[in-house]
């Protein structure tokens, strides 16, 4: 198998997995039971991890929280933070090309009482601070940008948006969970709540982390015990915090040199189907995207035919993300960069990671060539 989906999930890094075998294997205890050295145990592993992660970040660690998913992070960034504010402010501004896990939350804070507005981004796929800045209102409690588009690649400015946000007294949460091992998380460092997952970088499924800076302020969501100081009930997952820890730092370090070899790659295969299929075109903006993620819209041939017959040669690619391809939907994120229901349906995602091999790809392009022979 030739496993091109890599902004729907990453396989572990083994250095990783080595990491997570070994906290499975000798780690032993619930973190909340302090009073025995194995809770005990467990707990300091957590706080390691914490403190790490807090340090790439420049905060401290008292604002890192970990929780299951990246989609429970950003529930409680929008959700949690919307109902302690309630009644305080009334307007939040959510970026149109946010996963679903924000994009959803809307009908919710509109039944909370806030006017819920949706930023567009431009044909490139590049949400404009300018538009955020026309977007804002004094009223403006929260505003909503990923860092990293997860169907289609592009990096979004978020330095610029997060000093608008400020300039306004706004609160500024950006999902960054496609942004780790891809970019600069430096670039983050003035959002006021982040989001991370730890299996979009290489790390195992079941935990992400939320990074709340102190001065956000947030009601739970669940109930029924106090781990996390509150922000999240329930027993951490402490075998996969620590491997998300071992990740997290690997991702930091590798980004560049991964991005670097990925974008080769990258070249490599689009300028071969743009060759096979005259008139195919890369979504996004070629300037501002990571090298991992190929949105592209093929000309001559049907999306589905061309996914069956990938699938047929092994080789695993998407329509879009995953969340949407389940659902049965068209992708929100093409449509708003303009493409057309029938331009959609002719539109794949093909997905690198640092694990892809220059063979595959050569594979790829092959199986493509056959194709249209």
């Amino acid at each position: 198998m030739i496993y091109l989906d890599n902004m729907a999930t990453t396989p572990i890094d083994p250095r990783v997995l080595e990491v997570y075998t070994t906290a499975l294997t000798t780690l032993l205890g619930n973190p909340s039971a302090r009073y025995h050295s194995a809770g005990e145990r467990c707990y300091e592993e957590i706080e390691k991890v914490r403190k790490g992660i807090g340090a790439s970040l420049g905060i401290r660690p008292s604002e890192i929280y970990f929780v299951p998913s990246a989609t429970v992070a950003n529930n409680i960034a929008l959700l949690g933070v919307a109902s302690f504010y309630s009644g305080k402010k009334s307007h939040i501004l959510l970026s149109a090309i946010e996963h679903a896990s924000v994009l959803e939350c809307a009908p919710a804070l509109r039944a909370m009482g806030y006017d819920v507005e949706i930023i567009p981004c431009n044909t490139r796929g590049i949400v404009e601070p300018d538009q955020v800045k026309r977007m804002l209102r004094p009223t403006t409690l929260l505003v909503s940008v990923m860092a990293v588009n997860n169907e289609i690649g592009t990096i979004q400015p978020v330095e610029e948006i997060a000093k608008e946000a400020k300039q306004n007294r706004s609160l500024f949460h950006c999902d960054a969970s496609q942004a780790l091992g891809k970019t600069e998380i430096s670039a983050l460092k003035d959002a006021d709540i982040l989001t991370f997952s730890s299996h979009k970088a290489y790390g195992p499924l079941g935990v992400a982390c939320l990074a709340l800076k102190s001065h956000v302020r947030l009601k739970p969501l669940t109930f029924g015990g106090k781990q996390e100081r509150g922000v999240w009930a329930g027993t951490e997952n402490y075998h996969g915090i620590v491997a998300f820890g071992k990740a997290f730092d690997l991702a930091v370090q590798e980004w560049r040199e991964d991005a670097e070899r990925i974008l080769v790659l990258g070249k490599m295969l689009t300028e071969r189907i743009f060759d096979i299929f005259p008139g195919s075109w890369r979504n996004g903006d070629p300037e501002r995207s990571v090298p991992h993620c190929l949105s592209i819209t093929f000309q001559g041939i049907a999306g589905e035919l061309l996914f069956q017959y990938l699938a047929r040669k092994g080789i695993v690619v998407s329509f879009g993300s995953a969340c949407a391809s389940l659902s049965g939907r068209k992708s929100h994120v093409l449509s708003a960069i303009g493409l057309e229901d029938e331009e959609q349906r002719r539109t794949l995602r093909i997905a690198l990671s640092r694990f892809t091999k220059e063979d595959e790809i050569a594979f790829v392009c092959e199986a493509l060539e056959a194709l249209r022979r």
